[in-house]
């Protein structure tokens, strides 16, 4: 099965930023002629540098390409006109004012799903079954326990440190759990799939021993389908969701359990503001035993803060925004800093680095107003989020 990231087609990038963005140096650049290569045993499938390939973005990466394997899988199915149960993940609703889900909900039925259903329903029953897990196993004499819903977390943990995979939660992920949902309202032999914004979660799919679903899309994957077969959403009427008996409206987040478990005298280490450099060094942390102790409790680590935010979402979120990467930024980041005086410094900044777009002195400028912004901005989803906003229109 083909890794979810693939690098092909280099473009011979002048200033190469793809190795940059890459938390476990799984993207190498040689030359000049400078040309990407990556390494499938380094990659955990974070989809990080996914996104700099926005489409609409004048000058995206042609490099870096998001695996067509599952794309191929749900295209063939559709084809064959197999029945479909449709898992419909969280993120494209935030990113568009005239996003209706319920239309996302009729292109699928035309497709061929004969369930669909939301992943963020059973977020809740997921959040109270870790909840009673960590209780469990601290009360058995357990260090620590850690997060797993996160896919990319997954990977990072059972690959990089297969030691501390012990130490990961076994409730199913909100993923898994709809998946299972899915599955006992279709029929025998039904294909399961989940849409969302998720990479990491082709890669746990592909290497679980027996996943309740058989194919994870991203949102651009699914714009990549309805282009083909030449749906409009917004020409669609509405339908609605198979109802499941439960309904919650809160994406899994990272520490979104804190104050439950905080009831129970259980502290919870949060670490959904770490860049995902952060997170690998974290993780290098205790593996190593390198902390100034060893961790207690729960960890809630995920990597893009939250799954409002994975890479999977970044190329729909471009176009269904039809603005510029300089535009985006300034609408979002004022909501983010903690005084209003630093506003002007910012986007003074801005004003310089859209100047100096197409210039040598572009990519330094980046990474210097990044790091800058790191230190102001506390929230790491928005950090990387205007990090691929502003690598996207880098000249290639």
């Amino acid at each position: 099965m083909a890794h979810p990231i693939e690098v092909y087609q280099c473009a011979n990038c002048k200033f190469p930023q793809c190795k940059d963005i890459c938390p476990t140096d799984a993207l190498a650049v040689d030359g000049p002629p400078w040309r990407a290569t990556l390494s499938a045993q380094e990659c955990f499938a974070c989809g990080q540098c996914a996104r700099l390939i926005s489409p609409d973005a004048p000058h995206h990466c042609t490099g870096i390409h998001v695996s067509e394997d599952h794309l191929k899988r749900v295209t063939e199915w559709i084809k064959q006109r197999r029945d479909l149960a449709v898992i419909i993940g969280p993120g494209l609703e935030s990113c568009s004012d005239w996003v209706d889900l319920s239309r996302i909900s009729t292109a699928w039925r035309r497709l061929g799903a004969i369930v669909v259903i939301r992943a963020i329903d059973l977020a809740g029953h997921v959040r109270t079954e870790i909840v009673r897990e960590v209780k469990v196993r601290l009360k058995k004499g357990e260090p620590f326990v850690i997060d797993s819903r996160c896919g990319a977390i997954r990977n990072l943990v059972e690959n990089f440190y297969p030691k501390l995979s012990s130490h990961l939660i076994k409730t199913d992920s909100t993923l898994f759990a709809a998946a299972r949902k899915a599955r006992s309202l279709a029929p025998e032999g039904c294909r399961v799939l989940f849409l969302g914004p998720c990479t990491a979660y082709k890669r746990v799919v592909d290497e679980a021993t027996s996943a309740p679903v058989d194919a994870v899309l991203t949102w651009s994957e699914f714009e990549t389908i309805c282009a083909r077969q030449g749906i409009t959403l917004s020409k669609l009427p509405q339908s609605e969701f198979d109802d499941i008996g439960m309904q919650c409206r809160e994406a899994p987040i990272a520490g979104d359990v804190a104050s439950e478990l905080r009831g129970v005298n259980i502290t919870t280490e949060v670490c959904g503001e770490y860049t995902p450099a952060q997170m690998v060094s974290y993780f290098d942390a205790i593996h190593l035993r390198e902390l100034p102790q060893e961790p207690s409790g729960f960890i809630s680590p995920f990597l893009c803060g939250d799954c409002y935010r994975g890479p999977g979402i970044y190329a729909a979120w471009r176009s269904c925004r039809k603005e510029d990467a300089f535009s985006w930024i300034r609408k979002t980041i004022p909501a983010y800093l903690p005084a209003d005086g630093e506003l002007d410094v910012v986007y003074e900044r801005l004003n310089n680095l859209e100047e100096a777009q197409g210039s040598m002195r572009y990519p330094a400028l980046c990474k210097e107003f990044i790091a800058d912004l790191a230190n102001t901005i506390t929230v790491a989803p928005v950090v990387s989020q205007v990090a691929g906003a502003l690598l996207s229109v880098l000249l290639l």
